[in-house]
């Protein structure tokens, strides 16, 4: 999902949390991960190609099949184990749990507009795959519609 569209839901997310618990922590939380955690397409960036001289790169690299891997280390459902466990630890602090909510909402925004492999974000399966790109983001094809026999006019 592009960047933008991250941010409008990370906002609608944490407004609405504010509104329903009154928590600022919680909802600046939400907000802070659901827009932050795709960082790591800055540090993909510097991996795979080098220095980043200009933002407007980063989001052609990224929106235009540029890589051949893909790492994504923020981008793993494993992580949704470590805040829990440090939602555990910590109490369910408010920071926390909201960084939690931030971090589910964006993953499954992720997983439903990115068109992925059905696995693509578990960072054992891309692993398993050596961080191929093109297996964690298969390119996609149009698809024409079959003309049927029936949809031809008759002479």
């Amino acid at each position: 999902m592009r960047a933008r569209y991250h941010v409008i839901v990370s906002t609608s997310v944490s407004l609405t949390l504010w509104a329903v618990v009154r928590s600022v922590p919680l909802a600046a939380g939400a907000w802070i991960t659901g827009v932050l955690m795709d960082l790591d397409h800055v540090l993909e960036y510097f991996v795979q190609r080098g220095r980043l001289r200009r933002i407007e790169d980063l989001f052609h690299a990224s929106y235009n099949r540029v890589y051949t891997k893909a790492y994504l280390i923020l981008h793993g459902w494993e992580l949704l184990a470590v805040w829990a466990t440090l939602g555990i630890v910590t109490s369910w602090n408010p920071w926390i749990v909201g960084g939690a909510i931030g971090f589910t909402h964006h993953l499954m925004l992720d997983q439903i507009w990115n068109r992925p492999s059905r696995w693509a974000y578990w960072l054992i399966w891309r692993a398993c795959h050596r961080f191929s790109y093109d297996e964690t983001f298969p390119p996609r094809t149009r698809r024409r519609r079959a003309r049927s026999l029936d949809s031809r006019a008759s002479p």
